[in-house]
């Protein structure tokens, strides 16, 4: 079991066609609708297990390029400079690139959480919301998704959108808005679907692949058909729950 040159291209171009794939059906409403979300699900996977495996396997066939990877392993090879017996090449050069983009994507999500744990810190400073009817309907969610984790709901006036946070310590934030109880519910649910099927940990996982792998530009369509999956996948959970009635008010 080995990495070459040609196992990371065709990890490359494999998960590319996979993700355009999982592009082209997310456009297929019916393949959603009929489908679920399984195979979109199936596909995404699919990427990202064949990102990880740029290895050479004692079974794999090679086939042998004679014009496309000499080309490339020329380029890659050429050398730039000499310093103190050491010939930094073009690859050496791109490696330093990557790891450098890497780390820095690595700081930027660290300063990030910090960031983000002084707003929190600040909004858990003022009261948290006490309201029985949210109470109520929090731990009525939570228990029909067979999960006793407790959820802390928390009304702010610096967020105009709701928003769910915490691995660990799930907290939802709502706007100091005004809310009917129809609308309060469809939110809760929709938010609180998304811990219980673990969306949040989903997200991290794929941004911690995105910052290993921030060079391969179809990431970026990865990272965009995944949240859409998911918001979809959410929506079509609560559809099936509810009537016909309350389904068109959602």
């Amino acid at each position: 079991m080995s990495i070459s040159v040609f196992s990371l291209f065709m990890a490359f171009i494999w998960s590319s066609v996979f993700i355009l794939l999982g592009s082209v059906l997310q456009r297929r409403r019916p393949i959603i609708i009929y489908m679920y979300f399984f195979p979109l699900l199936f596909i995404s996977v699919l990427s990202i297990i064949r990102l990880f495996t740029s290895v050479e396997l004692p079974f794999t066939k090679v086939i042998h390029s004679k014009i496309i990877l000499p080309k490339i392993m020329g380029f890659l090879n050429i050398p730039l400079l000499t310093f103190r017996g050491f010939t930094v090449h073009v690859y050496t050069i791109l490696l330093l690139v990557w790891i450098a983009g890497t780390v820095t994507l690595w700081i930027k999500t660290v300063l990030h959480y910090i960031h983000f744990r002084r707003f929190r810190k600040h909004i858990q400073t003022k009261p948290e919301t006490v309201d029985n009817k949210v109470s109520v309907l929090v731990s009525k969610i939570i228990l029909s998704g067979n999960s006793m984790r407790k959820v802390k709901v928390i009304q702010t006036s610096l967020l105009s959108t709701p928003l769910l946070t915490g691995l660990f310590k799930p907290v939802i934030y709502l706007p100091n808005i005004p809310f009917t109880d129809t609308e309060l519910e469809y939110i809760l649910r929709h938010e609180l679907t998304h811990y219980i099927n673990k969306d949040l940990w989903i997200k991290f996982l794929l941004n911690i692949i995105y910052s290993v792998f921030w060079w391969n530009p179809f990431l970026y369509l990865l990272k965009r058909n995944t949240d859409h999956l998911l918001e979809l996948k959410t929506d079509l959970s609560l559809a099936r729950q509810l009537s016909e009635k309350s389904r068109t008010q959602y």
